[in-house]
């Protein structure tokens, strides 16, 4: 397990620490590892949890989405030094050194006076794009070397137009252009437009040491991104943008390049390359070359933000959709006050007992859609059914037997719905096939039922209800455990008693309790309380977006 923490930048979180462990869940629901009680940060916001292949933050389909230095990302491997913003909550990632494990940019940027600056050669970008080539580049187009660099140039634009994730698109720039541009170290900007800050996204560093921090003049950046060009400044001993800075010195950096990559105008980012020591000097012909690839490059990082944000958006239309059928749930449960929170304390108990059975992510959040949407189907139930204090007759009860397949038929026809059909269709068969609606018998329901039928159960014990008292725990536990092999999968009550061993469902238990009753607002997903002794309890204001709505 990989020691690391996530650092709070802004409001009352600024300078918390929160270690990952294993698992860190951060949204604006209290059962989350680190609560975040923002307007615009969703109840299940974002998780980070231990791969194979590092620390890796998952955005849960978010109402406002999740960036990472200034990005907007779904998935992304987290390295140190890097910027998570959550709605207004920001916060530094912190990963102590770990052998092979990706390290963020250490680059530093300077201040300097424009006037200080020594530039030995500048050109227009989409000149060098478009193949002007310099009348010594011209004289050597048969070379060697410029053959390789046209080769490398074809290759790195077909590799880019395949790559899908940001990040490893900026390493694959980066180990394209040290293939034919003989630099010591690269590093990769790009800028956060709404503050005009430059963040180095990608770092390479190539034999030499790395264990000192790549130092930048932000006024150089500056100039290539807002005047679309390419710059070369050589022999930086003696370029006066680095008089009198003594860490600059202690680099003895030698000269270095600075690219912005442009698409239709856009700024994607800046290629920067710098040599050190008593090495040949850059040139004119390595700039255009440099500028050369940036083209090419600056589409691909184009073209995956763009699938990114269609990404994002097809996610966010999912979630609207998704977030509609909660509020009907959630005017169901309005019905019924002593309801509110069933589905929500039934998709945490489902999650609790998945992750016992060793269910991967993707799974989790499929069983938690599962878990506050496997009622819906009681739309089509009468209040009279629903709220009746006593035994329902057997009429009423054939009746309240239908909701599994009514909630189905709603749900059918969207299809990034369809995997959680079976915990709306199926949490009420019976592991013996006395069930219904289909009298299915052992593994003949799917697993996605049996895992429900057990937290549904276990909820509804331990509620109140007009009729009774709740439950003691203990003694739900109990009948569990007695209706294993008849109502309920013995693999499925094994998982359960040993998250409630391990004090899971307890500490579920004691969050939802300590939660006020409320109802996600329609219009801005803010949390609303909703009060039995309220005049008119169908009848919600939001505190956040202040708009109304009935249920």
């Amino acid at each position: 397990m990989r020691d690391a923490l996530l650092v709070g930048r802004t409001g009352k979180l600024a300078g918390q620490t929160f270690p990952f462990g294993r698992r860190l869940s951060l949204g604006r629901a209290p059962t989350n590892d680190v609560p975040l009680p923002g307007a615009l940060v969703s109840r299940h916001h974002v998780v980070i949890e231990e791969r194979e292949e590092g620390l890796v933050l998952t955005d849960l389909g978010s109402r406002n989405g999740t960036r990472v230095n200034g990005e907007p990302v779904q998935v992304r491997v987290l390295r140190t030094g890097d910027r998570i913003s959550i709605g207004e909550f920001v916060f530094d990632v912190i990963i102590k050194d770990t052998p092979g494990y990706p390290q963020s940019p250490a680059a530093t940027l300077v201040e300097v006076r424009e006037s200080e600056l020594t530039i030995a050669t500048e050109l227009r970008v989409a000149a060098a794009a478009a193949g002007e080539l310099s009348a010594d580049a011209a004289a050597n187009r048969e070379g060697g070397a410029l053959r390789l660099a046209y080769l490398v140039l074809v290759k790195a634009t077909e590799s880019f137009a395949l790559e899908r994730d940001l990040a490893s698109l900026f390493g694959k720039i980066l180990d394209y252009v040290f293939e034919v541009i003989p630099a010591h170290r690269g590093v990769i900007f790009t800028r956060d437009e709404e503050a005009g800050e430059f963040h180095p996204v990608a770092e390479k560093v190539k034999g030499i040491s790395s264990a000192n921090s790549i130092v930048v003049s932000r006024t150089l950046l500056k100039r290539a991104a807002d005047e679309a060009k390419a710059i070369l400044t050589v022999d930086a001993p003696h370029d006066a943008r680095f008089r009198g800075s003594e860490s600059i010195s202690l680099h003895g950096i030698r000269s270095a390049m600075c690219v912005p990559m442009l698409h239709d105008g856009e700024l994607q980012g800046i290629l920067y390359l710098d040599t050190v020591g008593r090495v040949e000097k850059f040139d004119a012909q390595g700039l255009q070359l440099l500028a050369a690839i940036s083209a090419p490059a600056a589409i691909a990082v184009k073209n995956t933000r763009y699938i990114a944000e269609l990404d994002r958006r097809a996610d966010q239309l999912r979630k609207s959709y998704y977030d509609t059928l909660k509020v009907v749930v959630d005017s169901l449960e309005v019905r019924d006050y002593y309801t509110i929170g069933h589905g929500r304390r039934v998709a945490l108990f489902s999650r609790i007992i998945a992750e016992e059975m060793g269910w991967d992510e993707e799974k989790l959040k499929l069983v938690e859609m599962g878990g506050i949407l496997h009622d819906l189907g009681k739309i089509g139930i009468e209040d009279a059914i629903l709220r009746k204090a006593g035994a329902l007759t057997e009429e009423e009860m054939e009746q309240m037997q239908f909701h599994p397949e009514i909630g189905a038929r709603i749900v059918r026809d969207a299809d990034f719905l369809k995997p959680i059909l079976p915990y709306i269709l199926y949490h009420q068969e019976r592991f013996d096939g006395s069930g219904h609606p289909y009298h299915l018998k052992g593994e003949e329901i799917p697993v996605e039922g049996r895992l429900m039928a057990v937290a549904d159960a276990f909820d509804a014990m331990t509620s109140d209800r007009p009729y009774r008292k709740a439950m003691d725990a203990e003694q739900a536990i109990r009948v569990v455990e007695e209706g294993s092999g008849q109502q309920f999968d013995p693999q499925v009550v094994q998982a359960f008693l040993e998250a409630w061993q391990a004090g899971g469902i307890t500490k579920a238990m004691l969050s939802s309790a300590q939660e006020v009753k409320t109802v996600e607002c329609p219009f801005c997903s803010s949390e609303i309380e909703v009060r039995p002794d309220s005049p008119d309890p169908y009848l919600i204001r939001c505190p956040t977006c202040h708009k109304r709505a009935r249920l």
